[in-house]
C-alpha cells in the first residue's frame, strides 16, 4: 500500500468549535465534505454509495470524539478559585490557620484531569478513525490511506 498511486483525495473541512462540552455539546467538528458526484478517475474503483458510507462513518467519529478546549481548560481555574476563596477569606480574618492554603494542593489535580480528558479524546478519535479505515479497507481493492496528521487546536 505504501507505493500505491493516489487516485483521489477527499476534502476535509478542518473547522472546529473552540467552545463546547465533550460528550454532549461538541459544536462544529472537522468533517469530510461529501462530493456531489464521483470524479471520473474514481468511478472505476468506487461508487458514490461507497464514498458516502465511509465519509459518514468518519464524520460521525469526528463528532462523537469532539472535545473543544473551552470551557474545559478554564474549569481547573474556576474550581481552584471557588474552593480557595472561602478559605483565603477565613485565613485573612484569622478563622483558619495558614495551612488552609493547602486547598491549592488538593485542587491542583483538576488541571491534570482536564488535560487528560482532552488528550484521551484525541487518542480515541485517532484510534476510531484508524479502525474504521482498516475495516473498510479489509474488503476493498482500493485502499484509503490511513496516514493523517491531527491538529490539536
Amino acid at each position: 500500500m505504501l507505493g500505491d498511486p493516489l487516485v483521489y483525495s477527499f476534502h476535509l473541512d478542518p473547522t472546529m468549535a473552540r467552545v463546547g462540552l465533550p460528550w454532549c455539546a461538541q459544536g462544529t467538528q472537522p468533517e469530510f465534505v461529501k462530493p456531489e458526484a464521483i470524479p471520473e478517475q474514481v468511478k472505476p474503483f468506487l461508487s458514490l454509495a461507497d464514498v458516502e458510507d465511509i465519509l459518514d462513518r468518519l464524520n460521525r467519529i469526528f463528532h462523537e470524539t469532539g472535545c473543544p478546549p473551552l470551557p474545559l481548560f478554564i474549569t481547573p481555574f474556576l474550581v481552584m478559585v471557588l474552593a480557595s476563596l472561602p478559605i483565603i477569606i477565613m485565613a485573612w480574618t484569622g478563622g483558619v490557620p495558614p495551612l488552609g492554603f493547602g486547598v491549592f494542593v488538593l485542587v491542583f489535580p483538576a488541571f491534570f484531569i482536564c488535560i487528560g480528558i482532552f488528550f484521551w479524546s484525541v487518542a480515541v478519535r485517532k484510534n476510531k478513525i484508524s479502525m474504521a479505515i482498516s475495516s473498510w479497507n479489509r474488503f476493498r481493492t482500493v485502499f484509503l490511506n490511513t496516514t493523517f496528521n491531527m491538529r490539536l487546536f
